[in-house]
């Protein structure tokens, strides 16, 4: 599996993150079936593309059940999590799935065209530039919140290729999903909530 590095600066100051049972959101268009949140590891993960570089951040997993009820796509890049307290609203930095067994990452598209930048073997990386595919996640942006949108680096620290990331449509419209959020740790102690679009899903409470 490709591995990514992501680029964020932090103080460390640690916090838990309690698991609760399952919620359910539904708005006639799409149901989402919320199940637990977790820490994970910052470098190894199985289900996780990506690995964290910076003091002062912690990785979390989110696991849902997701439906379309229209039978239409689902844009995963609607999905966010916000802290209310510290006014920060988190872009994931990866997606896995379930459709049947086993988890399957899902694919990423890059902000910026790397390409440019002399990198052989573009494609490879498991991410690519199609900048025809809308990002929705800028269509929530929520005033007076500042969007967290970690940078990843696709080649070394020598020579860095730097780009953020968005998600590719997926044709599955129903599954289970892993949303990896990498969240600043010096931050006050947050009040965490998993939105879909303008809509909160659940409330994510923090020991």
């Amino acid at each position: 599996m490709k591995k990514y590095f992501i680029i964020l600066i932090a103080l460390a100051i640690h916090f838990p993150i309690a698991l609760f049972s399952q919620e359910t959101f539904n708005d006639g268009i799409i149901s989402i079936e919320y199940f637990e949140t977790e820490q994970v590891s910052n470098k190894l993960n199985l289900n996780s593309s990506t690995k964290i570089r910076g003091e002062g951040v912690q990785k979390i997993s989110v696991k849902c059940k997701i439906k379309s009820l229209n039978k239409q796509r689902i844009d995963i890049n609607k999905f966010s999590l916000v802290d209310t307290i510290n006014k920060l609203r988190y872009r994931p930095t990866d997606v896995s799935y379930q459709p049947v067994a086993g988890y399957m990452v899902y694919g990423k598209l890059l902000k910026s065209d790397i390409k440019k930048k002399g990198l052989v073997g573009h494609y490879s990386l498991g991410a690519s530039y199609k900048p025809e595919v809308k990002d929705s996640f800028l269509d929530y942006n929520i005033e007076g919140y500042t969007n967290i949108e970690p940078t990843f680096n696709f080649w070394t620290d020598k020579d860095p290729l730097l780009s953020k990331i968005y998600f590719k449509p997926h044709k599955f419209k129903k599954f289970k999903a892993l949303f990896f959020f990498a969240i600043i740790k010096d931050a006050p102690i947050p009040n965490l909530a998993l939105y879909y679009g303008d809509n909160k899903v659940t409330d994510i409470r923090v020991k």
